[in-house]
C-alpha cells in the first residue's frame, strides 16, 4: 500500500507527554485507537475486494482472510497495515497483480493483472482526515486525563 502520513502537532505534543506515562495508560489508549480506527481499516481491506474478481471466490478470500493492523508508535504516530494472513497477499492485490496457478498445470504459476491497483490507497485517501481527527482525540484525551 502506498505510504501516505499524516502529521499533525497536537499529536506530537500530547504523544510526547505520554512517553512517561504510566505502561498500562498507553496500552489502554492503543486499544481505544485500534477500535476507532478498525472500521476504516475494513473499509480499505473491502474497497480491494470490490476491485478482485468476484468469479473464484478471490475477492471473498480477502475480505474473510485479509487484516488491517493498527500499529500505534507514540515517536512516530498510527499506522494501518494490510497484513498477510493464510496466503492473502494484500501488497499484490494494491499493486494490481494476482500470482496463480495456470488452470490444470499446477506446476505453472502465472503473474495476471487486476483492476484492484491503488483502491486501498484511494479508500485511506478517503478516510484520512477522519482517522486523523479520531487520533488526535484519543490521544489528545488520553493525556488531558492521565496527566
Amino acid at each position: 500500500m502506498a505510504d501516505i502520513e499524516v502529521r499533525t502537532e497536537e499529536f506530537k505534543a500530547e504523544a510526547e507527554k505520554l512517553l512517561a506515562a504510566d505502561r498500562k495508560v498507553v496500552a489502554d489508549m492503543r486499544k481505544e485507537l485500534r477500535t476507532a480506527s478498525k472500521p476504516a481499516g475494513d473499509r480499505i481491506l473491502n474497497a480491494i475486494a470490490d476491485k478482485l474478481p468476484k468469479r473464484g471466490g478471490l475477492a471473498d478470500l480477502v475480505r474473510n482472510r485479509g487484516r488491517a493492523t493498527i500499529l500505534v508508535d507514540l515517536r512516530r504516530g498510527v499506522r494501518i497495515q494490510l497484513s498477510n494472513r493464510a496466503g492473502v497477499y494484500v501488497g499484490a492485490f494494491e499493486a494490481g497483480y494476482v500470482r496463480h496457478p495456470v488452470f490444470g498445470r499446477r506446476r505453472d504459476w502465472v503473474l495476471q493483472q487486476v483492476l484492484s491497483a491503488g483502491a486501498g490507497a484511494a479508500q485511506f485517501e478517503a478516510e484520512a482526515d477522519e482517522l486523523q481527527r479520531k487520533v488526535v482525540a484519543v490521544v489528545t484525551e488520553t493525556a488531558r486525563r492521565e496527566l
